[in-house]
């Protein structure tokens, strides 16, 4: 487990929260993003870290029960974005992703995000060009 983050935790583990508490806590919208392994591109999930007591200051990845490397990772103005080389080994299909933030509560959220790896064998470069 890298140092300073908490293990994501099920929600069965989590204290309860008052409906006040929960205004202020970690949360992410709800992204059905697509991967093309053959069209890479960053992987955008907006989130917000909370704020207050409640704020969490970082947010750790998992993706088949393994911590994303945080090179990989990158966050700015609200967005977290995710960049190819954490997608580049994983088969075609749907992947959940757990976002683990290290608020006071430990947030974990499993039931928003998910990313669909595919490979389109259409590159961006060849799609641009045209033949005559």
């Amino acid at each position: 487990l890298p140092s300073g983050r908490a293990p994501c935790r099920s929600p069965a583990d989590i204290p309860a929260r008052t409906a006040s508490e929960g205004k202020y806590l970690p949360v992410a919208e709800q992204t059905e993003a697509v991967y093309d392994k053959s069209n890479k591109s960053m992987v955008d999930i907006n989130i917000n870290l909370g704020s207050g007591n409640y704020a969490a200051s970082s947010v750790a990845v998992m993706l088949n029960g393994e911590y994303i490397k945080s090179d990989y990772l990158s966050y700015n103005n609200g967005v977290l974005s995710i960049a190819p080389g954490a997608f580049e080994n994983l088969d075609n299909g749907t992947y959940k992703l757990a976002l683990c933030f290290n608020d006071p509560y430990n947030t974990t959220i499993t039931d928003k995000v998910t990313v669909k790896v595919t490979e389109s064998g259409i590159s961006k470069d060849e799609d641009d060009t045209t033949t005559e």
